[in-house]
């Protein structure tokens, strides 16, 4: 049941991402400092940065996909939901949890579609992992080595993806 709520909550802010533009959302309360939600793609670390607060995670629960790891296994561009308290200003935090989920993970079945500028830079690859539609540009965080010119031949390559839905269910 905790898991199902965690999920809920878990899709109902990754709905608020949608609706901000995939920026991320900041939710905050409690009178001077309070408690504070951030959800969005990690955008940097010294901790972590996420939908502009920069949060302490040193003693923060980190969860991916439910398992727990280390603070040292978070990537950049990972969708996060962090909870914590927020300082007075919002623009830092102490996380208790961190938690990603990732959208889908498993080797790329086919790759659907390879877009180029006008003059013949790759701009966007569209693939497919386990039947879902996944969009990479040149905003896509890569980590482990993989870059979006390599996914033009990364069929049958194990991937994690972590992003949100667009309204047409591309991630």
């Amino acid at each position: 049941m905790k898991e199902l709520v965690r999920y809920l909550l878990f899709l109902v802010v990754a709905s608020l991402v949608l609706a901000c533009g995939g920026g991320g959302t900041d939710v905050a309360g409690g009178g001077i400092g309070g408690t504070g939600i951030s959800s969005g793609p990690i955008s940097g670390f010294g901790s972590i940065f996420v939908a502009g607060t920069e949060w302490e995670t040193g003693e923060a629960e980190v969860r991916i996909d439910g398992e727990p790891y280390s603070e040292t296994d978070l990537r950049l561009g990972m969708q996060t939901l962090v909870r914590g308290t927020k300082s007075e200003a919002g623009a830092t935090g102490t996380a208790t949890s961190v938690d990603v989920d990732n959208a889908v993970e498993g080797p790329i079945s086919a790759i659907l579609i390879v877009e180029m500028d006008g003059e013949g830079v790759l701009e966007q690859v569209t693939f497919e992992v386990l039947g879902r539609t996944i969009v990479a540009d040149r905003g896509t965080a890569f980590t482990d080595g993989i870059s979006l010119e390599e996914l033009e031949t990364a069929q049958g390559q194990w991937v994690e993806v972590s992003g949100v839905p667009d309204v047409g269910g591309a991630i």
